[in-house]
């Protein structure tokens, strides 16, 4: 089955936002990261930068895939 565009990616995103923002939050985490899939039609990527991931690198421009980050602190409560 294909789970593209049924708005699984973003929850799952948002629930690790919140699981380590909320200030009962005792874990040492400030980045979320992920390998974003580098293919001709960009999906994976655009779906991270949409949701605020940006890019680490540029190194990594024509790589099978581009790694990509999202900081926590930006989300500050």
């Amino acid at each position: 089955m294909n789970y593209e565009r049924m708005g699984y990616g973003r929850k799952l995103i948002s629930l690790v936002q919140y699981l380590y923002t909320k200030p009962e939050q005792v874990a040492g985490c400030r980045f979320i990261t992920v390998d974003a899939v580098n293919d001709k039609d960009k999906k994976a990527i655009s779906f991270y930068q949409n949701i605020g991931f940006r890019f680490m690198t540029d190194d990594d421009e024509n790589s099978e895939t581009r790694y990509m980050a999202f900081d926590l602190l930006s989300m500050q409560i």
